[in-house]
């Protein structure tokens, strides 16, 4: 950054050249307090950068350790494979440009015989879905807080093998985990930092089709949120880690929006956006998960307009396909990104307005 006091020390001989002394002293005396004011900008901004490095140099020093502590962890794993990865796509009828993906398994609709026809305890009717302001694995965590990779390799031997929960990762399109390697934080950094995802997300899948999801079956957690310093969890055994899957599907990437910024402006970006909604609840009920942790998809950096995607969410649950009893248990995290003031369950942030469109519905 260029220190406007240093090249302010220039400024009064060609503003005031040729004119009288006394003149002269003014100048220089005005664009002192000139200086003096852009270097308080300076420290302002200075004062605002400071704890955007400080955390960024955090992150990359936990980014370090977690790559350096996944091959201890997977070591210890014989069977619960954690580079364990499917592309998943939808039909071909429905994709276009795919022919640099080799037969990816297409993904059909659900089958609604082998709706399992689950209910939750709150609701006998049918899964209440619920929205949650709240970071997506800690909500995981809370979910099933007993479940461990132990849980998991145990139940193989039965005949309906316990699965973890699913979680929902809000992907990049074209970089494996986002930025993590170098000190991002949204939601699939933090769970690139916190967990075992990243040895899944494998390279030659990227840049990730539009229509395409990676399901990765095996994810152990071993380290605490960011809000709690990111400490790596005491436990030693990586087979009492909890664990847990996760589906990652990319959201569209700064879409054209109406004038008001409250829809997509083309109805074929809603069409695909639904279309990803689809494949992450088929996903879901092909490989048998009971317990979803759904998201904001695409609502942050990507630009996509939450009220938009919390009516595609709410609009594709609502389909013949996924009515029945699919799961057991529906949690949308949604931290709230509103100002201090504005926020919460009325709020203008992505919270309230997915708290609003589907907290409570039915499926």
């Amino acid at each position: 950054m260029t220190n406007s006091t240093n090249s302010s020390r220039f400024h009064p001989f060609f503003k005031h050249y040729g004119k009288k002394r006394d003149d002269r002293q003014e100048g220089r005396e005005g664009d002192k307090k000139r200086g003096r004011k852009d270097d308080r900008k300076d420290d302002q901004r200075k004062d605002k950068d400071e704890p955007r490095d400080e955390r960024r140099e955090f992150l990359r020093k936990t980014a370090s350790d977690t790559r350096a502590t996944l091959p201890r962890i997977a070591s210890q794993y014989r069977t619960f494979n954690t580079q364990a990865c499917t592309l998943y796509m939808l039909p071909v009828a429905l994709v276009t440009n795919i022919t640099a993906i080799t037969n990816p398994p297409e993904i059909p609709p659900l089958d609604p015989s082998k709706c399992p026809g689950r209910r939750s305890p709150q609701s006998p009717a049918s899964t209440a879905i619920r929205v949650v302001n709240g970071d997506t694995l800690d909500t995981a965590l809370s979910i099933n807080p007993t479940l461990t990779v132990n849980t998991i390799l145990q139940s193989q031997s039965q005949a309906t093998p316990i699965k973890p929960t699913l979680v929902l990762n809000l992907a990049s399109d074209i970089h494996a985990g986002g930025g993590w390697h170098n000190g991002a934080m949204a939601q699939e950094e933090e769970l690139c930092y916190r967990t075992t995802l990243s040895h899944s997300l494998h390279r030659y899948h990227y840049p990730l089709h539009p229509r395409s999801a990676l399901y990765a079956p095996n994810v152990a957690l071993f380290r605490d949120s960011f809000a709690t310093g990111h400490k790596r969890l005491t436990e030693t055994d990586a087979h009492k880690l909890p664990a847990l899957s996760v589906v990652s599907v990319a959201a569209l990437r700064k879409p054209e929006l109406t004038k008001d910024f409250e829809d997509f402006a083309d109805d074929v970006d809603r069409d695909v956006t639904m279309g990803k909604i689809r494949l992450v609840l088929r996903v879901a009920g092909a490989e048998g998960h009971t317990r979803l942790v759904l998201g904001a998809l695409g609502c942050g950096v990507f630009r996509n307009p939450p009220k938009a995607v919390a009516k595609c969410f709410l609009e594709v649950f609502r389909e013949p396909e996924f009515q029945g009893g699919w799961w057991e248990e529906v949690v949308f995290a949604v931290m709230d990104n509103a100002p201090q003031g504005e926020g919460g369950k009325d709020g203008k942030g992505n919270f309230g307005v997915f708290y609003r469109a589907l907290d409570g519905v039915l499926v």
